[in-house]
C-alpha cells in the first residue's frame, strides 16, 4: 500500500494535480491498493517582527548582534572584555507554526542575522497596500488596446459594411448572400443609392492608433532599438551608445533593486556561515581561466577561523555587454599598436595574454603555441614545470652558444687585424730600408760621378737607353704634356667657333636694284 504514499502533500499545493487526476477538491486522499482515508491538515509558518528586550554585543567585532550563547567568537570576546552584553528593546524576528484554528509554535528566529530568512526581489510596490508589481503592469493597458485596434481593423477590412434606399434591390436575401462573395455582382434598382464598403477608411485609424501603442509600450518600457540590437538611424558608435545608455538608465532601478536583494541575500548567507560552519572544509574555487584553487577553512588558524570571525559581503556589478570583451580587445590592440614602434619586445611578451582575451576557436592552443614560441610561461602554473624547465634550458643553451660565437668572431676579428697592422708595420720597415738603401747608393753615384765627371754623361745614356725616367725628367715630361693638351684643346674650341660662325645665316641687307629698260 506504499504506491501512493508521494502523492500525500499540502491540499492547497496539489489541488490541480489532484483535478487532473480525477480525484476531486475532497481533502481526503484514498490510496488505491487498501482504500484508506488520511484527514490531512495544513500547517502555516509565519514570519514576523515585535518589539521585545534583546540582548545584544557592544563593542568588538560583533557589535550590535544578538548575543547568541552558543558561538564561541561572543564568547571570547566577552571573557576578553572586548565587548560586553546590553539588554534593550528592540524588533525581534519570530517564527511561528499554526493552522487556521490553532497557535502550534512561537519562538525566536533561530538566525542570528534576525531578518526574514526569505528575500523578495521587488520592482515597485503599490501605495495603497505594498502590493508588488513589475514593469508590465505600465504597458499592459497599451498592450491591450494595440490587440483591440488590430482585431477592429480586421474586422473592419474582412466584412462589408452597405448603405442603401429602401427598395434599392429587389431580392434583399440575395443581395446579402452575393455581398459576401469577393466577386459579388450586385444589381441595384435605377434612381436608388447603394454604397458598398461604407467607413472602410476607419480601418487606416485603427491602424495608425496602433502604431502609436507600439511605439509608447517602447518609450514605457525604457527599451530602445538599439538595446535589442535593430538598426536605426543612428549612424555613429557614439549615438548608437548614447541610446543604449538612454536605456540602460530608464531600466537602471529594476537592475538596482536586484543588487540590493543580492547583497541582502549575500549578508544573510554569510551570516548563516558565520553562525553554524563550524567544521573544517575546503572549498574548491576557480578563476577566470578556469584554473582551481583549494581553500580551507577552520584549519586552526586564527584567520581562517568561521566562526571566531566578522566580514563583511560585498557586492558590485560591472555593465557587461555581448561586444564588451570585443571592445576591450580593441582598446589593448590599439594601445599596443603604438607602444610596438618604441618597444617591438612589449608586443611580444603580451601577445599570449592578447590572445587569450580573444573569443576565437581554439584559443588555448594558440596560446599554448605563442608561449612554446616566446618562452613566456602561464600565470596559473605553480611549483616547476618540467616542460617549461627543459625550454628555459634549452633557450640558455642556445643564448650561450650564440654567445660563445660572437666572441670567437670578435677574437678572430681582432687576430685579423694584429695581423694586418703587423704587415703593415713590416711594409712600412722594408719600404723605409729601401729609401735608405736607395739613398746610399744615390750617395755612391754621386761620390763616383765627382771623382769621374767623364761618367755621368755616359751614365745618362745607358739609363735612358733602359729606358729610365729620373723625377726631374718625369715631371718635364708631364709639364711638356699637359702644355700640349691645352693647346689641342684650344685650337678645337677655335675650329667649333669657326664652323658655328660659318652655320649661322648672314645678316639682312638691302638688296640691290636692278633696273630694266622698258
Amino acid at each position: 500500500g506504499w504506491s501512493s504514499i508521494d502523492s500525500y502533500g499540502d491540499e492547497a499545493m496539489d489541488s490541480g494535480e489532484l483535478d487532473s487526476t480525477g480525484q476531486g477538491q475532497s481533502g481526503y486522499l484514498n490510496d488505491q491498493v487498501t482504500g484508506y482515508q488520511r484527514r490531512r491538515l495544513r500547517i502555516i509558518e509565519v514570519w514576523f517582527r515585535m518589539p521585545v528586550q534583546t540582548k545584544k554585543m557592544r563593542g568588538g567585532m560583533f557589535a550590535g548582534e544578538i548575543f547568541d550563547e552558543l558561538s564561541p567568537g561572543h564568547q571570547e570576546a566577552i571573557q576578553s572584555g572586548e565587548a560586553e552584553i546590553v539588554e534593550r528593546p528592540a524588533m525581534r524576528m519570530y517564527v511561528a507554526l499554526m493552522t487556521t484554528t490553532g497557535l502550534l509554535y512561537l519562538a525566536p528566529s533561530p538566525y542570528r542575522h534576525n531578518r526574514y530568512p526569505f528575500t523578495p526581489i521587488w520592482n515597485k510596490r503599490r501605495g495603497r497596500d505594498n502590493m508588488p508589481y513589475g514593469l508590465i503592469r505600465n504597458i499592459r493597458d497599451l498592450q491591450v488596446d494595440i490587440n483591440k485596434r488590430a482585431s477592429k481593423a480586421l474586422h473592419i477590412l474582412s466584412s462589408n459594411k452597405v448603405i442603401m434606399d429602401e427598395g434599392a434591390v429587389a431580392d434583399f436575401d440575395a443581395f446579402v448572400e452575393e455581398l459576401a462573395r469577393p466577386d459579388a455582382i450586385i444589381v441595384k434598382n435605377q434612381g436608388k443609392a447603394l454604397t458598398l464598403n461604407a467607413d472602410r477608411d476607419l480601418a487606416a485609424a485603427h491602424l495608425d492608433m496602433m502604431s502609436r501603442d507600439i511605439q509608447m509600450v517602447q518609450q514605457v518600457g525604457g527599451v530602445t532599438d538599439e538595446n535589442l540590437g535593430r538598426s536605426t538611424n543612428a549612424v555613429s558608435g557614439v549615438a548608437i551608445q548614447a541610446r543604449q545608455e538612454q536605456g540602460s538608465l530608464s531600466t537602471s532601478g529594476l537592475f538596482d533593486n536586484l543588487r540590493l536583494a543580492r547583497q541582502l541575500q549575500g549578508e544573510k548567507q554569510l551570516s548563516l556561515l558565520e553562525q553554524f560552519m563550524d567544521r573544517r572544509k575546503q572549498f574548491r574555487i576557480t578563476n577566470s581561466r578556469g584554473k582551481p584553487d583549494y581553500t580551507t577553512v577552520n584549519d586552526g588558524l586564527p584567520e581562517n577561523d568561521i566562526i571566531r570571525s566578522k566580514a563583511d559581503f560585498v557586492i558590485d556589478e560591472q555593465d557587461w555587454r555581448a561586444s564588451q570583451r570585443q571592445a576591450q580587445v580593441a582598446a589593448l590592440m590599439d594601445m599596443l599598436a603604438k607602444i610596438v614602434p618604441l618597444s617591438p619586445q612589449v608586443a611580444i611578451v603580451t601577445l599570449d595574454l592578447l590572445i587569450e582575451e580573444m573569443d576565437v576557436p581554439n584559443r588555448d592552443e594558440l596560446v599554448k603555441r605563442i608561449r612554446q614560441v616566446t618562452g613566456m610561461r602561464d600565470p596559473d602554473e605553480e611549483g616547476e614545470d618540467p616542460n617549461a624547465n627543459a625550454q628555459q634550458q634549452a633557450q640558455a643553451a642556445q643564448q650561450q652558444t650564440a654567445m660563445e660565437t660572437q666572441m670567437a668572431q670578435l677574437a678572430k676579428l681582432k687576430a685579423d687585424a694584429e695581423k694586418t697592422m703587423a704587415q703593415a708595420e713590416e711594409i712600412k720597415a722594408k719600404v723605409s730600408k729601401i729609401n735608405i738603401d736607395a739613398q746610399r747608393s744615390a750617395i755612391d753615384a754621386a761620390n763616383a760621378v765627382t771623382a769621374a765627371p767623364g761618367t755621368a754623361d755616359v751614365a745618362d745614356m745607358m739609363l735612358h737607353e733602359a729606358g729610365y725616367v729620373g723625377r726631374t725628367e718625369g715631371e718635364q715630361q708631364a709639364q711638356q704634356q699637359a702644355r700640349v693638351q691645352q693647346m689641342q684643346a684650344q685650337a678645337a674650341q677655335e675650329q667649333q667657333a669657326q664652323q658655328q660662325a660659318q652655320s649661322q645665316p648672314a645678316p639682312n641687307r638691302p638688296e640691290q636694284a636692278v633696273g630694266l629698260g622698258m
